[in-house]
């Protein structure tokens, strides 16, 4: 470690399934304000579910969502604290994405997906961190 690196520039970024029993650190992350306005559903649903889905009913489907095997997504914490979220999922998985034209299958192959929208926190300056990195990483 340099001795120019802040005590928040040493810790570790850790990289954790988004479980059922962290809901309370995927919500600090995609619902920081309580405004239940997006939840990282833009490509996991079809354009219709996601208007139809009211913004107050978005959180209980994303802890719906948490409770699947494998995860719908990872979360990065950064001592201790929820700093960095990353949906993944199944092609199939991605209401958005089964009849898109503009992103077509290309094969039957049953592939992940990285979601294109990623959420980060940044209360302490932590970024430079590369806490992106660090989460497709993991």
């Amino acid at each position: 470690m340099s001795d120019s690196l802040t005590a928040a520039e040493a810790m570790p970024i850790e990289v954790k399934p988004a479980t059922a029993n962290r809901f309370d650190d995927v919500a600090a992350i995609l619902d920081p304000r309580g405004t239940a306005v997006c939840w990282c559903l833009f490509y996991r649903l079809s354009s219709g579910d996601y208007d139809r889905l009211a913004h107050q009913d978005r959180p209980d489907f994303v802890r719906e969502l948490l409770g699947r095997t494998p995860a719908p997504g990872v979360l990065a914490y950064l001592g201790g604290q929820p700093v960095g979220w990353c949906g993944i999922g199944a092609r199939h998985e991605m209401g958005r994405l089964r009849r898109s034209r503009t992103i077509p299958t290309v094969d039957e192959l049953p592939v992940r997906k990285l979601s294109d929208q990623r959420h980060f926190r940044d209360p302490d300056g932590w970024m430079k961190r590369a806490v992106g990195g660090v989460k497709y990483q993991g």
